[in-house]
């Protein structure tokens, strides 16, 4: 399943599913990622847009380490088991009881893949803004796999970037 983001940032953007064809464009969106921008800017809300609910509630409290940091799935809290220096992998535990880790892929930060297992199961591409041509959106790829934890992965791509651009802003002050 291909979902195509609204936004360059997987926080504050919607998730639409791709429509077939050639050049594939998004289609009505399924989940909604909002982030507060002025005193709730470390908490993220993801709401499914069918069902008309919140399902997941994203807390990142400062702190380089982000032991006190809080994901919350349908009432389940996720385990982040491990990251690197830097955010820029990031180790849960899903809904599946399996460990994914998703990773970055690019040197310009913006590109993202998820293991399991050492298999690859999802890819971000974080898009490209283009100064005399269209833009491309990011898209959110995510094989059929592992569609049972879509959840999981759509809100663990919210945290993880979101988690890494605090990140980084704290270590660029100091």
């Amino acid at each position: 399943m291909d979902l195509i983001l609204s936004d360059f940032h997987p926080y504050d953007t919607s998730y639409s599913r791709a429509t077939r064809g050639a050049s594939p464009n998004p289609g009505p969106p399924i989940f909604i990622a909002k982030t507060g921008h002025f005193t709730g800017r470390k908490h993220v809300s993801i709401e499914h847009l069918e069902e008309g609910a919140i399902i997941a509630e994203i807390d990142v409290h400062f702190s380089l380490f982000g032991n006190s940091d809080t994901v919350i799935i349908r009432g389940r809290e996720l385990r982040i088991v491990d990251h690197s220096m830097g955010w820029t992998s990031v180790e849960f535990i899903a809904a599946d009881g399996r460990v994914y880790k998703w990773e970055l892929d690019s040197i310009f930060g913006r590109d993202m893949d998820l293991e399991v297992e050492g298999r690859q199961v999802a890819i971000y591409d974080g898009g490209s803004r283009h100064l005399f041509s269209d833009n491309e959106s990011p898209v959110l790829r995510i094989f059929p796999e592992v569609l049972h934890v879509l959840e999981d992965i759509v809100s663990t791509l919210a945290y993880a970037t979101k988690r890494r651009e605090l990140h980084k802003e704290a270590s660029r002050a100091h």
